[in-house]
C-alpha cells in the first residue's frame, strides 16, 4: 500500500472515530447551556433536565447501530465526506498524472 493510500485510510479511520465523539461532546455542551438557561428561569432541575437533551455514550452507540432515522443520518454524515475525499483525491492524482505525461 502506498504512502498516500495509507495516509488516506488513516484519516478516514480518524474521521469515523472522531466525528461521533465530537457530536457527543457538542450535543452535551449545548444541553448543558440549555439546562443552565432553564435553571436560571425556573430553578427546578426535575423540570429542566428532561428537556435539556443530554446524550450518553450508550445512546450514541445505539444511534450508530440502532437502525432508525438517526442511524442513517449519522452514517451519511460520516461516510459522505470520506467518499468525497477519496473521489476528489483520485481525480486530482489522475489529472496530475495525465498532465505529467
Amino acid at each position: 500500500m502506498s504512502y498516500r493510500r495509507r495516509l488516506g485510510v488513516m484519516l478516514s479511520v480518524l474521521w469515523l472515530i472522531g466525528l461521533p465523539i465530537y457530536v457527543l461532546i457538542d450535543t452535551n455542551q449545548r444541553a448543558s447551556e440549555t439546562l443552565g438557561s432553564c435553571m436560571s428561569v425556573v430553578n427546578n432541575i426535575d423540570w429542566c433536565l428532561p428537556g435539556a437533551g443530554f446524550v450518553s455514550p450508550r445512546e450514541m452507540i445505539h444511534n450508530l447501530v440502532g437502525g432508525d432515522r438517526n442511524t442513517v443520518v449519522l452514517w451519511a454524515l460520516m461516510m459522505g465526506p470520506i467518499i468525497g475525499f477519496w473521489l476528489i483525491s483520485r481525480i486530482a492524482f489522475a489529472t496530475v498524472r495525465s498532465i505529467r505525461r
